[in-house]
């Protein structure tokens, strides 16, 4: 039984690569943390029973998985500088329908973000959010589905607009924020969830669509939103291994999605950027009735 399992966990590890090739493969790619878990729990287990060889079988596994997670724990040594600007941004995933949206706004508020990025937005919804931010700027698509989309600024944009890189129920909002005298371009987007072959294509040619147009920009780009993929998800993946965009996920793995999940949730929702911007913090914050828990990043421009 235990070569079964072991088997059976290893050889969904290595599919779990082939993502590329069948999106069904993909969604194996979501859960390395948890493999990462199993194998070790599997590996303790088996020493115990003295089992050497399968418990080294299960040691590789946890050696394999390692590989993939730790590398979010890559934090950076270099020392931050109060004196250069900053930019403080939340993206949160209010879950379509949420009640509980009034005291979500009131602890956006006492992070004191200068933008906030809200997905799964509805006209409803959005005014809860504008009249607890008063004299933001909001460009906003508002929906009654899941796909609804708002940015908030604190102060007012050099330019905004609402776009449609893919299907027309699926828009994004671009914008260009001043910040210490100079431009930084900022997206925010939710691609749709990988949940059949037509919706993980169209994923994956947005978040393509998304790192050209940080090339396209000679400045700092920002990319904030639920992007629907994990690091290891094959397109994701191919982003950050080819584009310009980063991941400000070095801060360790700060899973989002399902929030009660806890610390096994995955990490789906995204702070991407580009040039002269440099992240000096990332936390995540409660859910407040989202099946998601929203996502603080601060970064520095250098």
């Amino acid at each position: 039984m235990a070569i079964v399992g072991l088997g059976a966990l290893t050889l969904a590890l290595a599919l779990s690569h082939a993502g590329a090739w069948w999106w069904v493969l993909d969604l194996l790619a979501h859960f390395h943390a948890i493999y990462l878990l199993l194998a070790m729990l599997v590996a303790i287990g088996l020493a115990a029973l003295r089992w050497r060889r399968l418990a080294l079988w299960a040691v590789g596994l946890v050696v394999w998985q390692a590989a993939l997670v730790l590398p979010l724990y890559s934090f950076s040594t270099t020392t931050p500088d109060p004196s250069r600007p900053r930019l403080r941004v939340v993206s949160y995933n209010m879950l379509y329908g949420n009640p509980q949206l009034a005291s979500a706004a009131r602890h956006i508020l006492a992070l004191e973000p200068d933008v906030v990025v809200l997905l799964e937005t509805s006209a409803a919804q959005l005014e809860i959010f504008t009249a607890a931010l008063p004299g933001w700027h909001a460009v906003s698509r508002p929906r009654a589905d899941p796909f609804g989309i708002a940015v908030l600024t604190r102060e007012a944009p050099i330019r905004a607009t609402v776009i449609e890189p893919g299907p027309a129920w699926m828009p994004a909002i671009e914008l260009e924020l001043e910040l210490g005298g100079r431009p930084v371009a900022l997206m925010a987007v939710h691609p749709p969830p990988p949940v059949s072959a037509a919706n993980t294509r169209t994923r994956d040619e947005l978040l393509r669509h998304v790192s050209r147009w940080a090339a396209a920009h000679e400045g700092p780009t920002l990319v904030m939103g639920d992007l629907n993929a994990t690091p290891w998800s094959s397109a994701l993946a191919e982003i950050l291994d080819e584009g310009p965009l980063r991941s400000t996920q070095s801060f360790g793995l700060q899973g989002t999605w399902p929030a009660s999940l806890g610390g096994l949730a995955l990490p789906i929702d995204h702070a991407l950027y580009s040039g002269s911007l440099h992240p000096v913090a990332r936390t995540i914050e409660p859910a407040f009735g989202s099946d998601h828990r929203m996502l603080f990043v601060e970064l520095e421009l250098r």
